[in-house]
């Protein structure tokens, strides 16, 4: 893969930060109908904070915390392959990911758990020079690694790929709304992009009406690029903002 010059992580508009080492991908979309909607949006933002979702289509509660634990890394190397065979991340390695994306200044780490599992793990660069027209002169947060548990998944055809444990959703656009958060947080205004596998293009484009597609990436082996505007963010955190608790 071709990489471009870094250039030093700041959090200052104007200026651009470290360039990012690895494509950012999005694995296990989740039902879009799992998602409490209300018009308002309490949750300030800190960690840990506790999530509504379901486990087998039963009302739980989860929780989000940073950074992602040893004991959570140790746990996703023993339960997550076997069910990431012939998945695009079957070959990630969540220890060395987070390793070389440590919690601080230029990434942050989540993770969710829930039903006494992790059930999906989130790396977010902290400042990133945004592309697409709305976000001109602007930065934004972007998506490094973003997975769900493999029991949490389906396969094309609506079927679970592994069901070794209770299906917990909407785990993906849970972890879609931490990032953006962080990047409200972080002075960007929701702003926010990553790269996408071919597969999850569709599910992207659903959950996120409004998003610019930036095209494929040849400097990240042709993936599609995509980005949302603040507006899109405010529209995003809105419809799952019942979801925090």
């Amino acid at each position: 893969m071709k990489r471009r010059p870094k250039i030093s992580a700041v959090h200052s508009p104007g200026r651009f930060p470290r360039e990012r080492p690895l494509g950012a991908l999005f694995y296990g979309a989740d039902c879009l109908d799992d998602v409490e909607l209300v018009s308002q949006m309490p949750w300030s933002g800190g960690y840990p904070v506790r999530v509504k979702l379901k486990v087998d289509g039963a009302q739980a509660i989860g929780l989000v915390s940073s950074p992602i634990l040893d004991v959570s890394v140790t746990e996703v190397a023993e339960l997550w392959p076997h069910g990431l065979v012939r998945q695009d991340d079957e070959r990630w390695d969540w220890a060395t990911l987070v390793r070389q994306h440590p919690d601080g200044t230029d990434w942050r780490q989540f993770q969710l758990t829930a039903a006494e599992r992790v059930q999906g793990l989130l790396i977010v660069q902290s400042s990133w020079p945004t592309r697409s027209p709305a976000n001109t002169g602007t930065l934004g947060a972007y998506m490094e690694y973003v997975a769900t548990a493999p029991w949490n998944r389906l396969d094309e055809q609506g079927r679970r790929i592994d069901e070794r444990f209770a299906r917990v959703t909407p785990v993906g656009r849970l972890l879609v709304g931490v990032a953006i958060s962080l990047s409200r947080q972080l002075g960007w205004e929701g702003r926010m992009g990553w790269h996408s596998k071919p597969g999850a293009e569709t599910w992207y484009k659903d959950v996120l009406p409004g998003l610019w597609a930036g095209g494929p990436d040849l400097e990240e082996d042709g993936l599609e690029y995509f980005e949302i505007s603040a507006d899109v963010a405010t529209t995003y955190l809105a419809g799952i903002s019942g979801s925090f608790g």
